[in-house]
C-alpha cells in the first residue's frame, strides 16, 4: 500500500477517503495494519475498499462525537458567563410586552388559550412575533413574573444558537469554496472558535439578559438553523434527501420572520452564499427570477402580517421622534460603525443601554458621517472584489451590513441598541477563528514556542470576553444599576436620569429623600437629548405626580398644565391631573377636565374615566348622572373592580335602590374581602333604607372581624376627604356605637363620636 501511494503521488487521504469528512492519517495507518494482518496479498483491491467504508465510518463517528462535545462546552460555557445574570430583573419594554400583557398570562395549555399568545402585541391585540410571545406565555405558565426561569430560556436559546453557529461555520468550510484549505479537523476548529469568540463576546449581553430580547435570539436561532439546512440541500447529492432540506430551509425562515421582522433578508443571505461558496449556478438568469418572486411574495406577506398592508409603514415611526428620515439615514453608518468599534474593543465600559449621539444634519456635519459613508463602501466593495481569495471575511462582511438593513435604515426606530447586533454578528468572528487556526498548523511542527504562544493567546481572548460579559451583566441586576450606569456613560440623555428617577421614586419602600433625589434628575433631564419629540412632557408629569404624592396639590396641577401644554393627547397626564383637582376640591375643573378626557380618549376610553367622572359627580350631588357613568364603567370593565362596585352602589343607595345598591357592596365585598369602608358602606344603605336590624348586623359583623382601634381610626378619617366617598359619619357612627357594647366610652374618648 506505502508503494502505490508513492507511485500514484496521492496523499494517504485523496487515497482512502476520497475526500471524505475525519480523514486522520495515524488512524488511516492504523486500520490498513488491523487490515494486512487477517487478509493475505491475493485480496488487496478488497482490503482497500474495506479499509476505507471502516475508516470512514469511524471518522463520521468521531466528528459526530466532537459535535457533542462543541454543544456541551457551549452550553456550560453559557450558563457560567450569564449565571450571574438568573435573578436581574425586569426592564424598559419587558413591563408592556410580558408583564402588562394579559393575553400571556396564561393558566392553561389549551390550544385556544395558546392560539390567543400569537396576537398578543402590547395595547392592540394585533399579530405579533408568534413564537417568542408563545414562550413568554409558556414562561408565565411555569413561573408567573418570576424572571429566574425567562433568563434560564434566554441563556438556553444563546448555547443553542451558538451551537448552530458552530455547524453552519464548519458546513461552511465543507463547501466548494473551501474544502481544499480545510480539512475536517481544521473545519472543526475553525468552527469551535468562531462559535466561541461569538458566544463569549459582551456585544451580546442586551440580547440575553434583556429578557424580551427574547425576540432577537429566537430570529438568530432560526436564522442560522435556516442557513444549516440550505448547506445541507446544497451539499447533498440524494434527491429526497435535498428535498426534505429545501422545505427545512422554508420552515426555519417562516419561523425566523415570525420571531422577529429583521430575519426578512435570509434570501438575501442565501444569494451571498451562492455567491461565494458556491458556482453560481442557482445566480443564473432563471434562478434570479425565481429569486426576484421569492423576494416580492416574503414583502408582500411581510407588509400584510406585520404592517396592517400599509406599504409606508417605514415612515409611521418618524412622527414621535426627534429627527427625520434623511437624519437617520446619515446617522445610520456611523452608528454601524461604532458598533464595529464595540466588537474590536469590548470593554464593559463601552456598552450601555444608552448612548449619546449626535444626528448627522449633513454628509460633513460631523465629519465622521462621510467617512463612515465610505468605509462601510470600501469594506462592501472589498468584499465582493475578493470574495474568491477570501470567502469567509467576504461573507462574514456582507452578511454583517445585510443584516442592519432592516434595523439601521429607514424605518423609525430608536438610533442605537447594542442588541440589534445579535444576528449581524453571528458570523463576524470566524475570520479571527480562521486566521487563529491557520497559525497554529503552521507553527505546530516549525516552531513550538510560537504555537504555545498563540494557544495562549486564543484561550486568552476568549476568557478575558467571557470575563467582560460577566462583568457587564451586573449593570442589568435591577433598574437602579441598569440606569445609574447609563447615566455614567450617557450624560446628554435625558432617558437614564428620568428612568432612573423612576426607579428611586417608585420603587417598594421609597423615601422622602428618594423623592427628593428623582425630583432632582427629573429637572436635569429636561431639555436634553430625547429619544422621543415629547418626553419632556413626561418629565413634568413625573413631577406633578411626586407633588401630588407630597400632598402639595397646586403644584402637581402646575406641572401637569405644563406637561399636557407640551403633549396634550396625554390621556394618563390629564386622567392624573382631574385626580389632583378632586383632592383641591376644585369640582368643576375636574369635570370639564374629565369631559375632555373622555372626548380625547374616543376608541381608547379606559372604565377607570368614567369612574373618574361619576365619582366626581357623586361629591356635587347628581347622582343619578354619576350612575350612568359608574355604569358604562362597568361595561367597560371586564375585570369588574371592587372599587367601581362600592361607587355604584353608593350611587344607587343615593337615588333610592338600597336593595341594588346592598348587592353591589356585597358583591365589591367578594372581590375584595374584609374592607373597612365597604362595611361602612353597607351600615350608612340600611339605615338610609330604614332597615336598622340590618344596620346592627352589619356593625357587629365589623367589630367581629377587625380590631377597635383600625375601626375607630377609619371611621374618624371617613368622609372627610375630597378623594374618598362622601361616607355620613353622623349616620354609621352612632349604629357602631350601640353595637359596641362595653367600649362605647373609649371611642368617646378617641372623639370620634
Amino acid at each position: 500500500i506505502q508503494n502505490e501511494l508513492r507511485e500514484s503521488g496521492c496523499s494517504p487521504d485523496e487515497y482512502f477517503f476520497k475526500d471524505q469528512p475525519g480523514s486522520r492519517l495515524a488512524f488511516i495507518g492504523k486500520k490498513i495494519s488491523v487490515i494486512l494482518n487477517f487478509f493475505d496479498t491475493g485480496l488487496l483491491p478488497w482490503k482497500f475498499q474495506f479499509c476505507r467504508e471502516v475508516c470512514v465510518r469511524d471518522a463520521r463517528t468521531a466528528t459526530a462525537y466532537r459535535h457533542v462535545f462543541a454543544l456541551l462546552l457551549f452550553t456550560v460555557l453559557a450558563f457560567i458567563i450569564y449565571s450571574d445574570t438568573f435573578h436581574a430583573g425586569w426592564h424598559l419594554d419587558d413591563t408592556p410586552n410580558i408583564l402588562k400583557n394579559g393575553r400571556l398570562h396564561i393558566n392553561d395549555l389549551c390550544f385556544d388559550t395558546l392560539a390567543r399568545t400569537f396576537f398578543a402585541r402590547a395595547g392592540t391585540n394585533r399579530f405579533f412575533r408568534p413564537l417568542p410571545s408563545l414562550s413568554f406565555a409558556l414562561n408565565w405558565y411555569a413561573g408567573r413574573d418570576n424572571p429566574f426561569g425567562y433568563h434560564m430560556v434566554n441563556t438556553a436559546i444563546h448555547a443553542a444558537t451558538a451551537f448552530l453557529v458552530y455547524l453552519v461555520i464548519f458546513h461552511l468550510l465543507q463547501t466548494p469554496a473551501l474544502k481544499k484549505r480545510y480539512g475536517p479537523e481544521d473545519a472543526i476548529a475553525v468552527a469551535l472558535l468562531g462559535a466561541l469568540l461569538w458566544e463569549a463576546h459582551p456585544i451580546q449581553t442586551q440580547a440575553v439578559v434583556y429578557i424580551v430580547q427574547r425576540m432577537a435570539q429566537m430570529a438568530a436561532l432560526f436564522y442560522a438553523a435556516g442557513l444549516l439546512a440550505y448547506l445541507k440541500a446544497r451539499m447533498t447529492r440524494v434527491t429526497p434527501a435535498r428535498v426534505f432540506w429545501g422545505i427545512m430551509t422554508a420552515l426555519f425562515f417562516i419561523c425566523s420572520v415570525m420571531s422577529k421582522e429583521n430575519a426578512v433578508v435570509f434570501p438575501l443571505t442565501l444569494l451571498i452564499v451562492e455567491s461565494v461558496f458556491f458556482d453560481g449556478k442557482l445566480l443564473s438568469r432563471r434562478w434570479l427570477m425565481v429569486w426576484a418572486c421569492l423576494a416580492g411574495v416574503v414583502a408582500v406577506c411581510g407588509v400584510y402580517l406585520f404592517a396592517g398592508g400599509n406599504l409606508l409603514f417605514f415612515l409611521g415611526g418618524y412622527a414621535g421622534r426627534p429627527f427625520t428620515l434623511a437624519q437617520r439615514l446619515m446617522t445610520e453608518p456611523r452608528i454601524v460603525m461604532f458598533y464595529l468599534s464595540q466588537i474590536l474593543y469590548p470593554l464593559p465600559s463601552r456598552l450601555s443601554i444608552c448612548h449619546d449621539v449626535t444626528l448627522s444634519t449633513s454628509l460633513v456635519h460631523p465629519w465622521t458621517t462621510l467617512a463612515s459613508v465610505i468605509m462601510i463602501a470600501a469594506l462592501i466593495w472589498f468584499a465582493f472584489r475578493y470574495k474568491k481569495r477570501f470567502p469567509l471575511l467576504s461573507f462574514a462582511l456582507l452578511f454583517y451590513f445585510i443584516n442592519h438593513i432592516v434595523e439601521s435604515s429607514i424605518i423609525g426606530l430608536e438610533l442605537v441598541f447594542e442588541h440589534r447586533n445579535y444576528l449581524p454578528t453571528l458570523f463576524l468572528f470566524a475570520p479571527a477563528a480562521a486566521l487563529a487556526c491557520t497559525g497554529l498548523t503552521r507553527y505546530r511542527e516549525s516552531s513550538r514556542v510560537v504555537f504555545r504562544l498563540l494557544v495562549v493567546c486564543i484561550v486568552t481572548v476568549v476568557t478575558g470576553l467571557g470575563l467582560f460579559t460577566y462583568e457587564r451583566n451586573r449593570a442589568w441586576e435591577d433598574e437602579l444599576t441598569l440606569w445609574h450606569d447609563a447615566l455614567m456613560k450617557a450624560p446628554g440623555s435625558s432617558r437614564p436620569a428620568v428612568n432612573l428617577a423612576v426607579a428611586l421614586a417608585w420603587r417598594e419602600g421609597a423615601t422622602r429623600r428618594d423623592e427628593e433625589v428623582a425630583m432632582a434628575l427629573f429637572a436635569g433631564a429636561i431639555g436634553k437629548q430625547q429619544a422621543r419629540t415629547r418626553m419632556d412632557a413626561e418629565i413634568y408629569g413625573n413631577m406633578a405626580i411626586l407633588y401630588d404624592r407630597a400632598g402639595e396639590y397646586e403644584k402637581a396641577v402646575t406641572f401637569f398644565g405644563k406637561a399636557l401644554k407640551i403633549d396634550p393627547a396625554s390621556l394618563k397626564t390629564r386622567h392624573d391631573m382631574v385626580k389632583s383637582l378632586i383632592r383641591l376640591g376644585r369640582w368643576e375643573t375636574a369635570l370639564f377636565q374629565s369631559g375632555l378626557l373622555i372626548e380625547k380618549a374616543a376608541g381608547h376610553v379606559n372604565a377607570d374615566y368614567y369612574d373618574t367622572r361619576g365619582f366626581i359627580l357623586l361629591h356635587m350631588g347628581r347622582f343619578k348622572e354619576a350612575l350612568a357613568c359608574f355604569q358604562t364603567a362597568l361595561r367597560l370593565d371586564p375585570y369588574k373592580k371592587p372599587l367601581i362596585m362600592a361607587h355604584t352602589g353608593y350611587a344607587l343607595s343615593r337615588t333610592g335602590a338600597y336593595a341594588r345598591a346592598e348587592w353591589f357592596y356585597k358583591l365589591a365585598q367578594s372581590k375584595k374581602p374584609l374592607r373597612i369602608e365597604t362595611f361602612f358602606l353597607l351600615i350608612e344603605n340600611s339605615v338610609r333604607a330604614g332597615d336598622k336590624q340590618a344596620a346592627a348586623r352589619y356593625a357587629r359583623i365589623l367589630l367581629s372581624r377587625f380590631d377597635t382601634f383600625s375601626i375607630f381610626k377609619e371611621l374618624k378619617t371617613a368622609g372627610g376627604s375630597y378623594s374618598s366617598l362622601p361616607l355620613s359619619k353622623a349616620i354609621i357612627g352612632p349604629v357602631i356605637k350601640e353595637a359596641f357594647y362595653g367600649i362605647g366610652k373609649e371611642a368617646e374618648q378617641m372623639g370620634v363620636f
